[in-house]
Order: C-alpha cells, then sequence, then structure tokens
C-alpha cells in the first residue's frame, strides 16, 4: 500500500499530533526509544503507525532517528527533518521539538 503524502489535510493532523506527543514525552525525559514506543501504542492509523514503529526500528538499531525519517521524506518535510538531525546531533532534541510545535500551529 503506498504511503500518502502528509501535506494532505488528512494525514497533516496524525504529523502535528505526533510531534506534540514527542515532544512532551521528551520534555517528560523519555528516551527516543520509550517515547516512539508510546506514541505508537496509541497510534490508530495502520499507515502512520506502520512509519513510526519503522523510525523505532532504526532507533533501535543504533540509528539516528533523522536517518530513518529520511526514508519518508513524502511524510515529513525536509525543513522538520533537519530541526530534528540538528536536535539529535546538537543534544537538545527536546528543543527542537519544540521549535517544531510552534513552526506546526
Amino acid at each position: 500500500m503506498p504511503i500518502k503524502s502528509i501535506y494532505c489535510t488528512k494525514h497533516t493532523e496524525l504529523f502535528v499530533i505526533f510531534t506534540q506527543d514527542f515532544y512532551l514525552l521528551k520534555k517528560a525525559n523519555f528516551n527516543n526509544i520509550h517515547a516512539l514506543s508510546t506514541i505508537i501504542e496509541s497510534t490508530e492509523n495502520d499507515s502512520f503507525k506502520a512509519i513510526i514503529e519503522d523510525i523505532l526500528l532504526g532507533v533501535e538499531a543504533g540509528e539516528n532517528m533523522y536517518t530513518t525519517m529520511e526514508y519518508y521524506a513524502g511524510v515529513f518535510p525536509p525543513i522538520y527533518i533537519n530541526m530534528i538531525k540538528v536536535g539529535e546531533l546538537s543534544g537538545s532534541l527536546t528543543n527542537s521539538l519544540e521549535q517544531a510545535v510552534t513552526y506546526l500551529e
């Protein structure tokens, strides 16, 4: 089943909710694996859940989250991936997510 672009209205809401949830979990000092696992448990959309599960597999394998997100460039805009990349590489992912939440609102 082809994955639809996040830019359509239906998926934009999922993307915003994912970002807000991930930010709140990181702010509560969840590590990436625990945060992604928690989000997967509450995600009802199967296609979006599969994407998050793939990102989780990448993180569990030792990859940076942004690396796996790059495979889903049609889902995650390049500016978002770069914000995650900067956050991961600089050790300030929570700050990057806060900026992303503000950007998406």
